[in-house]
């Protein structure tokens, strides 16, 4: 294998591992992100049983000490919720960049395939010319010394 062969070679298993790594951290964060949504999505079923818990079974009266906690419980459903949503966003839009490194690597590491098939293209129309070459070069050689033909007539 040549020196740029061997090089390219390299480039491209790195350009593999580059994007290899970059999915893996695509996944990690898509799977943080959807657990952040499925905790905002538990939040919210919390939430709502705490505020139809607000009022009291059958429509009855609660009294006030208790439905002042009820309140803050449904406060508190809803400011984690929030920050839940808010988490599970942030975690989507990091996903995203992730999702765009990704397929920038993905990209490279194609262009870096389509070079190396080039450059294993123009190796092998060298080695036909320099075989066509030893060829031509062994039959002026031969025409020279005035020996056979090499193909016979018939």
């Amino acid at each position: 294998m040549s020196g740029s062969a061997f090089r390219l070679q390299r480039v491209l298993d790195v350009a593999r591992l580059r994007t290899r790594s970059r999915l893996v951290e695509l996944a990690a964060w898509q799977q943080r992100a959807v657990a952040a949504r499925e905790e905002a999505g538990a939040l919210a079923r919390s939430r709502a049983a705490a505020e139809r818990a607000l009022v009291g079974p059958g429509g009855k009266a609660v009294p006030a000490m208790e439905l002042q906690a009820r309140w803050r419980q449904v406060e508190e459903l809803r400011r984690r919720e929030e920050d839940a949503r808010s988490r599970a966003a942030s975690l989507e839009r990091e996903a995203g960049k992730r999702l765009e490194a990704a397929l920038a690597s993905r990209r490279e590491e194609e262009a870096l395939v389509r070079l190396q098939r080039r450059h294993l293209e123009r190796l092998a129309q060298g080695l036909q010319r320099a075989e066509q070459a030893a060829v031509d070069e062994a039959a002026a050689s031969l025409h020279r010394r005035g020996g056979r033909r090499l193909v016979e007539e018939g």
